[in-house]
């Protein structure tokens, strides 16, 4: 008699919520939600005690977050189709690219000479489809490409000058995802906010109810990592209603609400690729000895 509930940011109020990790589901949004056909009430042994109608089971299914890659936040980008020589790259259409435009790749290809995450700093634009980049801002041209194409389609962000501070921050600001041991989470209903349900000394991370661990990382056909996936090892019970509006947010060990991809600009389309996925499976618990098993009250 399992429910599964499964959020994907990309469905959340993003005007009120800009941050895909840290979110909660209005009343409309789970206006479709129901309790199960058979609803099970947990009857306390003291008959002065008000009845439990949500003593729930709870498990993480599974959770995904988004690799943390320059793709996500350079708004520009432009495909190699082929290099000449050592040091000049060529488009499959006209770049539009200026000197001391940045490019950069999260695609692993080297054998072409183009590293990923490497910043090249644009130098010359020969011409439309042309362009020679230096490793550093105004230096000497590059020249350690391999020849290669056409055909290549190698994809490359582009950053702007005026827009290299912002962009970069936001990027090595996500990147910090990778260095966490682990990920919490904070999922309750709206009404029932449960704390200390996981024990940890000083009675840390009061708010967490599941702790994620990193299993692997998808890859694309070219090895870019796109998400990051995540596990739980253990089933929470705690009070919980299926029809009632719930939040979600994901942090760090010090507490600290992961927040890597804001996505407060509205006049921006909402990127699929920056969202947080989780499924989560509910189902009734009748297994505490501070109930009596005998007297669970099947309400239809």
């Amino acid at each position: 008699m399992s429910v599964f509930i499964d959020l994907d940011s990309v469905w959340r109020d993003r005007e009120q919520f800009p941050n895909p990790l840290d979110y909660t589901l209005t009343a409309k949004d789970v206006e479709t939600w129901t309790s199960s056909g058979r609803t099970v009430r947990a009857m306390p042994q003291n008959p002065n005690e008000r009845p439990l109608d949500f003593a729930s089971s709870i498990e993480v299914r599974a959770a995904t977050l988004p690799y943390p890659r320059i793709e996500l936040f350079a708004e520009e980008s432009l495909v190699v189709d082929s290099i000449d020589g050592t040091s000049t790259l060529f488009t499959v259409d006209p770049s539009g690219l200026s000197v001391d435009d940045v490019v950069m790749t999260s695609t692993p290809f080297g054998v072409n000479g183009i590293n990923r995450n490497t910043q090249y700093w644009v130098v010359s634009v020969p011409g439309p489809n042309s362009f020679q980049v230096s490793l550093t801002q105004a230096g000497p041209v590059y020249t350690g490409f391999v020849p290669g194409g056409p055909g290549l389609f190698i994809n490359m962000s582009i950053i702007p000058p005026a827009d290299y501070d912002r962009i970069m921050a936001a990027l090595n600001k996500a990147l910090q995802l990778l260095s966490y041991p682990r990920i919490y989470i904070d999922f309750h209903s709206t009404s029932y906010k449960d704390a200390y349900l996981i024990r940890a000394a000083g009675g840390r991370v009061a708010d967490a109810k599941f702790i994620l661990f990193q299993e692997r990382i998808q890859l694309d056909d070219r090895q870019t990592p796109l998400w990051i996936h995540y596990v739980c090892r253990f089933e929470q019970v705690m009070r919980f209603r299926r029809n009632d509006t719930v939040s979600i947010r994901f942090f760090t060990r010090d507490g600290s609400t992961i927040d890597c991809y804001d996505e407060g600009d509205l006049e921006v389309p909402i990127f699929p690729q920056r969202q947080s996925l989780i499924t989560f499976e509910v189902k009734p618990y009748l297994r505490d000895a501070a109930f009596v098993h005998h007297a669970a009250d099947p309400i239809q």
